[in-house]
């Protein structure tokens, strides 16, 4: 039985706007060094949330979640900003290790607290990572959307 390939979002470009919003989240959550419970609008938590829940599937030993394709496409949107960064892991383990403590923090964004240190390390690092993401979707839309097209931009 063949699979047809989801036409849900996938590729960097449709996290590009959610990965800048959350970019400019962590920027005032880091500033202050504490977390309120509402910084983060609803459409933006709920779209992160489901990217991290798409990302864990994948990392699982098997990928079984609602569409594998769009949860390994996720994972490697994740995988590839991880290994862009300043710290990059050494082993798959680390990796999802990584993507778990990452997916924990952006979980418990609505529950008003300060900063330890740790999460205050730990949203530095997000905020990194969700710059990578956006970066890498702006580079995408553009290349489409400055594609060559027989003779024509």
């Amino acid at each position: 039985m063949s699979r047809v390939p989801s036409a849900a979002p996938t590729g960097p470009s449709y996290w590009a706007y959610t990965a800048g919003a959350m970019g400019s989240i962590l920027d005032d959550i880091l500033e202050t060094g504490e977390i309120r419970g509402s910084e983060v609008p609803k459409g933006v938590y709920s779209g992160i949330s489901y990217f991290f829940d798409r990302v864990l599937e994948a990392a699982a030993e098997e990928v079984q979640g609602r569409d594998p394709y769009e949860s390994l496409s996720n994972y490697h949107i994740a995988a590839s900003s991880v290994a862009c960064g300043d710290n990059r892991p050494n082993s798959l383990a680390e990796l999802d290790e990584r993507l778990v403590r990452y997916a924990d923090f952006i979980k418990h964004l609505e529950k008003p607290r300060r900063l330890t240190q740790e999460e205050t390390r730990l949203g530095t690092e997000l905020r990194g990572f969700f710059d990578r993401i956006c970066e890498e979707g702006e580079n995408r839309a553009y290349e489409k959307a400055t594609a060559w097209r027989g003779g024509e931009f």
